[in-house]
């Protein structure tokens, strides 16, 4: 076992034991410090993780707060520890690419992926993944404002600084 996988697999050992305890006289079953029975199926420790994440959000956060103050390698594992290996690795290319404002075909060099710690993804995939992101954003913008509402643009320069000002009004 590869050593960053070690310490995914030791972390959520720690998070089972800290929140849950098994039931006595069963090997499968194991009881949350809340109260909530799981019935695990295999070895692993992601089905303890998931109910901590969903159930639990507040000691989720706060879980992630603690260990976030690791060190940068240790953060690897913490992603590792709630999100799919895929769903850090998507997230990480959009968050550089957008914020960044690099272009897409980016995610694809080789010389430049060979420096970053995500793994090389095609323009296809990102560009499929980024529309998905675009869509959620665009359902919360629209669970937030009202049916009838006014965008206000206004753009100036001064200098060499160009800004833009965004604002949306109603009633």
């Amino acid at each position: 076992m590869q050593s960053s996988e070690k310490k995914v697999r030791d972390t959520r050992k720690k998070v089972r034991d800290t929140f849950f305890k098994p039931v006595e006289g069963t090997d499968d079953v194991w009881v949350c410090r809340y109260g909530t029975k799981r019935k695990v199926k295999d070895a692993g420790y992601a089905n303890f993780v998931t109910h901590v994440q969903s159930q639990h959000p507040a000691e989720h956060s706060a879980l992630l707060a603690t260990l976030s103050i690791a060190t940068s390698s240790q953060s690897k594992a913490v992603d590792s520890l709630f999100y799919s290996k895929n769903a850090v690795q998507v997230h990480g290319w959009l968050q550089f690419v957008v914020h960044c404002l690099q272009p897409f075909q980016v995610v694809e060099d080789p010389k430049f992926t060979e420096h970053i710690r995500y793994e090389s993804l095609t323009q296809k995939s990102f560009k499929k993944y980024l529309e998905k992101l675009t869509k959620i954003v665009e359902q919360k913008i629209r669970n937030i404002l009202p049916d009838i509402f006014a965008i206000v643009f206004d753009w100036w320069t001064t200098s060499d600084s160009h800004y833009c000002y965004v604002r949306y009004v109603c009633r």
